[in-house]
């Protein structure tokens, strides 16, 4: 029996659907992980032996649509990459995201490497929103309000205006 293209395309969209589901539940059971490592953590148990390696692969296999971040602007595209990641991130990383998503990264520059270094300083600069680690990732400022003791801004009061 010969298949006809409409039954072709058929096969090719169930595969793509489910494809897709088998990506979303494989970040989801490292997310699980990554949770119950940092609850044994919490208790004193040793950690998941295949726990570093879950957490690289939710990287790896953090499928976006083509289109995701297509006309954002910058910030909201790097929060939406923040928060579909739920953990820090470097800028190289976040760069990676914004392009699979269809982010126009040519607007932070033409070559590769400027775009980064761009991309590092626009959120250094944006401090109302993004929260640069120690270690050079950066997160959400909201995750970390309540870690942050006081800020080093002064703020003025009326009668200094």
């Amino acid at each position: 029996m010969r298949e006809t293209t409409d039954d072709v395309q058929i096969l090719i969209s169930a595969a793509r659907i489910l494809s897709e589901r088998r990506q979303e539940r494989i970040v989801e059971i490292a997310q699980m992980q990554g949770a119950i490592d940092c609850i044994n953590h919490e208790i004193g148990k040793t950690i998941h032996v295949d726990s570093r390696d879950a957490r690289v692969d939710s990287a790896e296999v953090l499928s976006i649509r083509g289109d995701l971040f297509l006309g954002m602007r910058l910030s909201t595209a790097v929060q939406e990459c923040l928060k579909m990641r739920r953990e820090p991130m470097h800028s190289d990383e976040i760069l990676h995201l914004l392009k699979a998503g269809g982010f126009a990264t040519n607007s932070l520059a033409s070559a590769e490497d400027l775009q980064l270094s761009k991309l590092a300083e626009k959120l250094r600069k944006n401090t109302k929103t993004f929260q640069r680690l120690p270690n050079g990732a950066f997160g959400l400022l909201v995750w970390y309000r309540d870690t942050l003791t006081g800020t080093t801004r002064h703020k003025r009061s009326k009668e200094e205006v």
